[in-house]
């Protein structure tokens, strides 16, 4: 360790650290405050556990927030291009027009993974796309995310999937 009494630079930072830098040593850093790592795996058990009432959202920015842990967001990237979706299962709605919207699941502001959802029956509710248009099944962690993000019309989520055609694989 540097003795910092010997060093022409000494750097204290808000958050506790110490940089000490001399021309002839190198510079050193010690931080007290341990920065935890967490793992993609951890991320999705963090979103798994919650519970609707564990969201709030934004609607000026698009951004839903975790309470429970609030370096767990779900942004939905919105563009001024709509991106028109066709797939036999959107016709099944009063409304065929869909689109086709991108959400960022994030931990910290970092990207954990991108998903695709269709804007179906005249925008009334986010379905994220099944494995293909023939094979109508999505994740439980899609599932759990089309809850998140329908949290505005939750009860419907369920019956619009039903309506579509769309089942659950099983929670593993």
């Amino acid at each position: 360790m540097i003795d910092l009494n010997k060093i022409k630079n000494v750097i204290h930072a808000e958050n506790g650290s110490v940089a000490a830098n001399n021309i002839n040593a190198p510079v050193e850093i010690h931080n007290e405050q341990i920065q935890n790592c967490i793992s993609i795996d951890v991320v999705w058990d963090k979103l798994n556990s919650t519970n609707l009432e564990d969201w709030s959202y934004n609607d000026d920015n698009g951004i839903y927030i975790c309470k429970k842990d609030i370096a767990l967001t779900i942004q939905h990237k919105r563009t001024e291009e709509i991106i028109s979706f066709d797939e036999p299962w959107v016709r099944k709605f009063e409304d065929p027009n869909a689109s086709k919207e991108l959400f960022q699941i994030r931990y910290n502001g970092n990207i954990i993974q991108e998903f695709y959802c269709a804007l179906v029956d005249g925008a009334r509710m986010f379905i994220p796309l099944p494995k293909t248009p023939s094979r109508l099944i999505i994740s439980y962690q899609k599932y759990k995310l089309g809850e998140i993000i329908n949290i505005c019309c939750r009860k419907d989520f369920d019956f619009y999937l039903q309506m579509a055609g769309i089942t659950i694989e099983s929670k593993k």
